[in-house]
């Protein structure tokens, strides 16, 4: 078992607001204030068969700016990430197979963005959702 937890209190000490749009009370850029993860794994023994690995993880990541002007448009909300992983290994370990998942729940946020100043104009992007993974790896 694996477990993070952060706590960022990121801020401005001081700004010269004459020389940018920045205010001293903006949060900073895909700056967030909690993050965490917990992740789980289990080995098995399959006897002449080989090993079959269980993980699963889950992440945690607070609400975000994606600019440094702090654009509401711009703002991802906070979300969470599961994950999960089987992985069988042969007997002699020189053969394995993995099946992943990620973002189990299909969890959609914006994953980065951009604030064109020029002609007002937001570009963001979004995370690709539930992606499964197939994987086989043989070491000679």
């Amino acid at each position: 078992v694996e477990a993070t937890f952060a706590w960022l209190d990121a801020q401005y000490d001081e700004i010269d607001t004459g020389l940018t749009l920045i205010g001293e009370d903006f949060e900073f850029e895909r700056v967030p204030e909690y993050s965490g993860s917990v992740g789980v794994s289990k080995e098995f023994s399959l006897n002449s068969l080989g090993t079959l690995v269980l993980r699963g993880d889950a992440s945690y990541r607070d609400d975000t700016f994606n600019d440094a002007f702090n654009t509401p448009a711009l703002e991802t909300d906070a979300y969470t990430l599961v994950d999960a992983r089987v992985r069988w290994i042969s007997a002699g370990e020189a053969f394995s197979v993995t099946l992943s998942g990620i973002n189990l729940t299909d969890e959609e946020y914006l994953a980065t963005g951009v604030y064109g100043t020029a002609f007002q104009v937001f570009e963001g992007v979004y995370d690709r959702g539930r992606q499964w993974l197939l994987e086989a790896q043989w070491e000679f």
